[in-house]
């Protein structure tokens, strides 16, 4: 452990902001993350935190951030939300060249 924190998700976290991740994928490939602020697993606080990590590295990061919704539950929640942010990003990933 180092600072209270599993060094595997360390690991984990600064390999998911390396281009070795996706290397087929540029740092213009758009990445979408959805979280939520009352997410038991994963606080809001480190998907921040890490998005803002990989916009700093030149990634195009877009955010977004639902209320009350469970743990890898928005679609069924919010979906009108969550696909249409979906469609948006794969929309933008495909016009790429």
């Amino acid at each position: 452990m180092l600072a209270g924190v599993p060094l595997r998700f360390t690991r984990m976290r600064n390999f998911l902001n390396s281009e070795s991740a996706l290397p087929w994928l540029s740092r213009s490939t758009p990445r979408l993350y959805a979280y939520s602020n009352t997410d038991p697993m994963v606080p809001w606080q480190e998907v921040e935190a890490h998005a803002a990590e990989a916009e700093a590295l030149g990634f195009n990061v877009q955010l977004l951030k639902f209320a009350n919704s469970p743990h890898v539950a928005h679609a069924r929640g919010h979906p009108e939300t969550y696909w249409g942010a979906v469609a948006g990003l794969w929309k933008k990933a495909s016009t790429l060249s």
